[in-house]
């Protein structure tokens, strides 16, 4: 089923709330720099969407099934935590500690989608003070928002790999590497992750870069074979060994991931072939590792074709346009020079994620989030 009027001005309203108060904190000099403040102001633009996720009803295909796993880990030991094998402990962990609160479904749908938005509310303002801040907003709604009603183990570590990557880019590589260790306890998957720290060795520059430069590019070309490793040995250091829909099969190949796949990252790859970036951007070198973990999307893609639902990794690279696109206004050098290659190529972004967007979450209704229900 398709999206409905009602269902569709429910979560509108909860994102333009949201960007309301995101106006608010970008205006107020004073949130910026009194740390209660900016808490403040995190907690109120996290709260709209959250609620709105904490009172649905049978909303997202994977709803039935988080009911009855969220009233189980609220009652275990936590013996019986680090013993089960139904979900990464880390998240079981955190259900449990969520419960000592409140066990009511109701409350632990809100507080697993409020973690997941401030924490990237939060890695975007960490990320630099000149991101716009309404524009990343608008584009995680888009990008991750609906599949979080559904996939909420793995969006919740999409957030974290999202403070990750704001680690990354700020030189806090040990900072990035704990971030990725957490992200791994709420979904396994996220450990394919830590070759982002590819994009950091090589935008570091030193005496080196050219000897890091094709370690990088080397490490993109192979890495669908390195994560196809990766996949195989998951079963044996996981504390769980559920995944076997993620197991490799080469019958899901298809022409079709690959034309989107390459409809991604040509314009990145032009970008970063022309240097066009150094051109057109202060704080350029932000923008490239951006750039650069975007090119992760190639082996992303490639293993999303090769095997069973394995396509929602891609989500730990697509998330990163979030905070490309919106650092570029912030950061032009000329912004007289608006047809230049750098704003079309925003344009022709902010096109395909819309389109995807529609196709997808509307018309599709990818996860099932459509109609809106709530007791």
């Amino acid at each position: 089923m398709s999206a409905d009027i009602q269902s569709i001005v429910i979560y509108w309203f909860g994102l333009l709330l949201t960007l309301l108060i995101v106006k608010i904190y970008k205006n107020d000099k004073k949130a910026h720099t009194n740390p209660l403040l900016k808490v403040a102001c995190l907690v109120g633009m996290a709260m709209p969407l959250s609620l709105i996720a904490g009172f649905r009803c049978d909303v997202g295909t994977d709803y039935s099934m988080y009911c009855i796993l969220l009233n189980r880990f609220t009652n275990y030991s936590f013996t019986d935590i680090f013993q089960q094998d139904k979900m990464e402990v880390g998240f079981v962990l955190l259900i449990k500690i969520l419960s000592y609160i409140s066990s009511d479904l109701k409350f632990l749908f809100f507080s697993i989608e409020f973690l997941t938005i401030i924490v990237a509310f939060k890695a975007a303002i960490d990320f630099d003070e000149r991101i716009d801040l309404i524009k990343f907003v608008f584009f995680y709604y888009m990008i991750i928002y609906h599949y979080s009603l559904n996939i909420s183990r793995q969006c919740l570590a999409v957030s974290i790999i999202l403070l990750a990557i704001s680690y990354l880019c700020n030189n806090n590589i040990k900072s990035f590497f704990i971030a990725t260790v957490f992200a791994y306890f709420i979904h396994t998957t996220a450990v394919f992750c830590v070759l982002f720290a590819f994009a950091y060795f090589k935008t570091n520059k030193t005496q080196l870069s050219a000897l890091k430069n094709i370690l990088f590019y080397t490490t993109i070309i192979m890495s669908p074979v390195i994560l196809y490793i990766l996949f195989l040995i998951i079963p044996s250091f996981s504390i769980i060994n559920k995944y076997d829909d993620y197991m490799y099969d080469n019958s899901k190949i298809g022409i079709g991931t690959l034309v989107v796949m390459m409809m991604y990252v040509l314009p990145i790859i032009y970008l970063l072939i022309t240097r066009r970036l150094d051109a057109y951007l202060k704080n350029a070198s932000k923008i490239k590792s951006l750039c650069n973990l975007l090119l992760f999307l190639i082996p992303f893609f490639c293993i999303g074709m090769t095997a069973n639902f394995a396509i929602r990794v891609i989500f730990y690279s697509k998330v990163v346009f979030a905070l490309f696109l919106a650092m570029i206004n912030g950061n032009l050098i000329n912004i007289d020079r608006k047809e230049s290659d750098i704003i079309i190529i925003q344009k022709y972004y902010i096109a395909v994620l819309i389109y995807e967007y529609i196709m997808n979450v509307l018309i599709q209704n990818q996860g099932q989030t459509f109609p809106y229900r709530w007791e």
